[in-house]
């Protein structure tokens, strides 16, 4: 249609272009986006910020992020300057393909611009450095957010987290999320399962049970709890007493004592005698709910 309209005569101008290549990149026709460019530039119609951003964000959809990088030395160098969009995608791409030094790199050079990164690209390169366990480089990045006055989500912490925990370092993870709960930030059933997983391996049973606590004390979680009981067999983390007092309180309160009998049945094959509590907690469960 573009090369009828120009035979036609039509030259277009730089509004022109923008709707035609942001379209083209919409649907995902990042090459033929890059033509119109070039014919673009043979009519000496200069590009602006909203077609340099639109094309490397497609390049970086398509995971061709060297040619997004040298798109965005080609708009530097015509006097145009990146805004956090651009350096959005292009850290996005990094990260992405394992590239989280030149990421770094170009988030650097964006402060430096004195242009300020958001929650988004902070969370994104705290969760390049997760996924290849660089934790000491993702609490960097984690501390330098809360220097800036970025308030971490719960995907913030949970990825510092899970990193945390993968490395070992158990007591920081811990540490992190009591800082999420002190934020007012509501941990995820990944949240639960990451720190679960961690205190099981460094074998702290006991923090296990009272990371379980918090979540079965919530009625309203139940089938989080469960979950989590789950997820404490996997990691070969066996439950106490307490634990399946705890779980078996819950379900008693939620009415679900059919589930709860068969709670307090399994603590006998696995070898754990029930406490008073359970007893009474039970009783109290058959008494207002009769199977």
């Amino acid at each position: 249609m573009f090369d009828k309209m120009s035979e036609r005569g039509f030259q277009g101008d730089v509004f022109t272009y923008g709707i035609l290549i942001s379209g083209l990149c919409k649907v995902r026709e990042t090459g033929f986006a890059l033509k119109l460019y070039r014919k673009m530039a043979e009519r000496n119609c200069e590009g602006d910020l909203v077609i340099y951003s639109r094309i490397i964000d497609s390049l970086r959809k398509d995971r061709l992020v060297d040619e997004g990088v040298n798109m965005l030395f080609e708009m530097v160098s015509k006097g145009i300057t990146p805004d956090v969009v651009v350096y959005s995608s292009l850290v996005n791409g990094l990260c992405s393909i394992g590239k989280l030094k030149e990421a770094v790199t170009f988030f650097e050079e964006m402060v430096g611009r004195g242009i300020a990164a958001d929650l988004v690209m902070y969370n994104t390169l705290i969760n390049g450095f997760y996924q290849v366990g660089m934790w000491k480089e993702a609490a960097r990045i984690f501390n330098w957010m809360v220097r800036e006055g970025i308030s971490p989500d719960d995907i913030t912490f949970t990825a510092l987290m899970d990193c945390l925990c993968k490395e070992g370092k158990v007591g920081k993870a811990h540490e992190i999320f009591a800082l999420m709960r002190q934020k007012g930030k509501e941990p995820t059933l990944f949240t639960y399962n990451s720190l679960m997983g961690g205190l099981c391996k460094a074998g702290q049973l006991d923090e296990a049970a009272k990371l379980f606590g918090l979540i079965a004390d919530q009625s309203w979680k139940i089938e989080e709890a469960f979950q989590l009981f789950q997820e404490m067999h996997f990691q070969g983390c066996k439950p106490s007493a307490v634990t399946y007092n705890t779980l078996i309180a819950a379900l008693c309160q939620a009415g679900r004592v059919r589930t709860a009998k068969k709670m307090f049945d399994e603590m006998h094959v696995c070898g754990q005698s029930p406490i008073i509590s359970t007893y009474v907690v039970m009783l109290d469960g058959l008494q207002k709910w009769p199977c």
